[in-house]
């Protein structure tokens, strides 16, 4: 499960580019009114039917920046993470510390998912390891989330990602 306003800042990126007809098509693709309670537990597969319905009416933009920023959904989540207050609130207290903040993850996790388990690990002076356990999103989703965010610190480096057997995926972050 998900907190309704992380879903809901994906419904409001697409309100924001592609207008309130895009949500209305939206809403008869998916059956049903797009409005979470901030606070509601979604089920993680409502989340991934909703960012993918995003991430293919951004595609059809013409903005560079849009499709470089939306490769894929787990970009996508964490782009629309800083966007909402609780995002806003974690990188301000956590702004001068990259490594603090990904060793921090899974506090913050807490308060994002239900029934996902997340694990942190110092790997030494410029790499960190999360370990994600019992997601219900495929791997690529949160190498997309950390690669962006990442990229959104402005650090080089790289993720890699690993399944350890079903349901469990490591990501080792490692950055100059």
């Amino acid at each position: 499960m998900i907190k309704g306003m992380f879903v809901n800042s994906h419904i409001n990126l697409l309100r924001e580019k592609k207008g309130e007809d895009a949500i209305v098509r939206l809403e008869s693709e998916y059956g049903d009114k797009l409005e979470f309670n901030a606070f509601a537990d979604i089920p993680i597969a409502r989340d991934k039917a909703i960012l993918r319905h995003v991430l293919k009416a951004l595609k059809d933009t013409t903005s560079a920046s849009v499709k470089t920023e939306m490769l894929n959904t787990g970009s996508l989540s964490f782009r629309d993470f800083v966007t909402t207050v609780y995002g806003k609130m974690i990188l301000h207290v956590l702004d001068k510390d990259f490594k603090a903040a990904v060793l921090a993850y899974p506090h913050i996790a807490v308060h994002i998912y239900k029934n996902i388990h997340f694990y942190a690990q110092d790997l030494g002076e410029k790499a960190v390891r999360i370990t994600i356990e019992n997601s219900g999103y495929d791997m690529d989703h949160f190498y997309g989330f950390f690669t962006e965010w990442m990229a959104f610190w402005e650090y080089t480096g790289e993720v890699e990602a690993v399944s350890i057997r079903e349901g469990i995926y490591e990501y080792t972050m490692r950055w100059q």
